[in-house]
This record gives structure tokens, sequence and C-alpha cells, in this order.
């Protein structure tokens, strides 16, 4: 825009010097023209820019690779006094956790009802977003220009490979759920705060949740059974200390292995891991294929580094927790941390799976 500035000035200028040295009243009249004519034009430029609608869309039948993505940006309504001037759209590529991949420009002529291609490829899988920035738009001359908008943006997942070769899992326990002798008649057992019984204290267990009257009755520490522990007794956790793209696609493949394993199986199971927003627990039970990518979606969205240990943040809410199988996935060392999610999620196995 500087460059084009210069140009008009020496324009201006040879025209106002030949004005000058001739004095005619024409010469006058061009100056006075090449002045106002870009102002005027600018003007309306910057009026008529404004009223466009600009719609951002994903455009899924271009998508040739798994992880590449094109979408298709529009100018609607735009006048014919606009038409070719030029256009330049920034726009960023950013993960779930607000990391920017990307930075990217691209300069095109307008166009009305034309739309425009934009493509990127991801080099991991994961959430990604994609942000309009800035979409300028210069007046004839390019002497002036006007932004038409910021944060268009639009979200999109790319879907972790499955590779079969990553977990080798033992055959789970039968899945112990509707009228089965742990249960009461007639309910299924899978609500966390359904009382379904009382069971002997084991280590781990927190002391003011014994039940003295069931402890007198029967001889032994009772501690009360609910429905969770018993409905779904198979876990995945994951808990990380540090997140970036790479350990984020490995994760998820990790999790889509496990989880296509499990449905082999017949089993239901659940995922938990610790929205990085809230720092609250996510728990999502899993019985058919469809929740198995609504919840890899769910994680790559909110995954992030813990602020507590999740095997603590999940006794806090479920101080009766108790496992028969746990995969955790995690950063951390698996020496020590493994016996201390064994003794706080009382699970009588803990598969550790570093990434």
């Amino acid at each position: 825009m500087i460059r084009s500035w210069i140009l008009y000035i020496l324009t201006v200028g040879v025209v106002f010097v030949f004005t000058i040295l001739y004095g005619k009243q024409s010469g006058f009249l061009l100056c006075l023209l090449t002045v106002l004519l870009p102002l005027i034009y600018a003007a309306l430029t910057i009026i008529l820019a404004s009223r466009m609608g600009i719609r951002l869309r994903l455009d899924g039948a271009r998508c040739q690779k798994e992880n590449t993505r094109c979408w298709m940006l529009e100018f609607q309504d735009g006048s014919v006094l606009i038409q070719g001037n030029r256009l330049s759209i920034c726009y960023k590529i950013c993960t779930a956790q607000g990391k920017i991949c990307d930075r990217k420009k691209q300069i095109v002529f307008l166009e009305n009802d034309k739309e425009y291609e934009m493509t990127y490829q991801t080099k991991y899988a994961g959430k990604y977003t994609i942000c309009i920035e800035r979409i300028t738009i210069y007046s004839g001359f390019s002497l002036f220009y006007k932004n038409l908008v910021k944060d268009l943006s639009d979200s999109f997942f790319i879907m972790p490979k499955y590779r079969e070769e990553l977990v080798q899992i033992e055959p789970l326990p039968a899945q112990r759920e509707g009228d089965g002798d742990t249960f009461i008649q007639g309910k299924e057992g899978n609500d966390p705060s359904e009382l379904l019984g009382f069971r002997e204290y084991r280590p781990g267990d927190k002391r003011n949740r014994i039940d003295w009257r069931a402890t007198i009755k029967t001889g032994e520490l009772m501690v009360p059974q609910y429905g969770f522990p018993v409905a779904c007794d198979v876990g995945i956790f994951v808990d990380l200390e540090q997140v970036d793209d790479k350990k984020t696609e490995r994760v998820l493949e990790l999790v889509y292995a496990l989880c296509i394993a499990m449905k082999e199986q017949g089993r239901n199971w659940y995922v938990t891991w610790e929205n990085r927003k809230s720092e609250r627990l996510e728990r999502k039970e899993l019985k058919w294929e469809f929740d198995i990518h609504a919840t890899l979606y769910r994680l790559a969205g909110s995954i992030g580094e813990h602020s507590v240990k999740l095997e603590d943040l999940y006794t806090r809410r479920f101080e009766d927790a108790c496992f028969s199988r746990v995969y955790f996935i995690s950063d951390r060392k698996k020496q020590g941390n493994a016996e201390e999610a064994v003794e706080k999620l009382c699970a009588e196995k803990v598969v550790w799976m570093d990434v």
C-alpha cells in the first residue's frame, strides 16, 4: 500500500506541475479529478464492502486425504463497483489446546458469489480450529483498505488411525450387569449414587465410609457398594502432565485401539480424563461403536495438562472406586505411580501405558 501511495503522489505532482506550467483551466480540472476520484472510489469501496456477507464452510467432498481439510470462503451480495478489488485473507490453524500450528495469508481478487478455497493438511490426529483472523479489502489503486471480519472460525477433527498392534489385552472379566447376585433385583446398577449393598473393607477404602451397623451385624468391617464399580468395572484413564500434538495423537490411537478391543469382547467400559478448561473429571461410558467416535472427539477437544493426579480426582468424586481392570495412559513414570493407582482405585490390575 505504501508503494501505491508513492505512485499516487507522484502522479498528482506531475499533473500539478503540468497545470502550473501551462496554466490552462483544463489542467486544473484534471488535477482536481486526479485527487478526488480515488478518494471517492475508496469511500464507495468501504461502504459497499461493509454490506457484504461472508460465509465459511467445510467442503467434505474435496478432502482427498484423511488428514486434509478444505474450506470454501464465499462473499455474497457484493456490488459490481467493487468487483476485482484485491482481498487479503489471513488465517491460522490452532490445536484444541490453543497452540498455533500454522499461519497463512492468501491474496485473491473479489468476484461476487465466487467461493475461494483454503486447504490445510495436519501432521497429527486431533481436534483443530481454523480461525480467519482478518479479511482486508483494498480500494482502487490500493490507497485505502477496510478490515471486513475478525474471528470467523470452524472446528474440525482428524480421526486417529486404528492400529491394532498397539494393544494386546487379556480376556476381560464377564460383564456383570442386570440381576446378578450383587445387584438389587430390578436395577441395573449403573447409577453411581445407587446403593446396591455392602462389601468387606479393603485397603485403600476411606475409614469414614465404614458402615458400623453392617459391621456390627456381620462382624467384619463393611463399606457401601455402589452401582458404578459393579456395573462397569473396566476403565481407561488418560492422565498427562504435558500435552503436545504428537502426544495427543498417540493418546487417541491408544484409546481407539483399546475401545475396539473391548467392544470385540462385548464389554462396557469407561473412558476418564480431566477437562483442561474446567479442571473437572470427564467420564464417558461406552457401549456402542458411535460412542467411540463421540468420546474421541470429546477427549481430543478437552484433554490437557492435569491439575491433580487423575486417580485423586476420581476418588474425590467416586469414593467407592473399584475396578477389575484399569488401562492407565500417562506420561508419568510407571514406577511408584502404578502401585499408587492400584491402591487408590482399588483395582485388581492396572496396565500402565506410557506415551
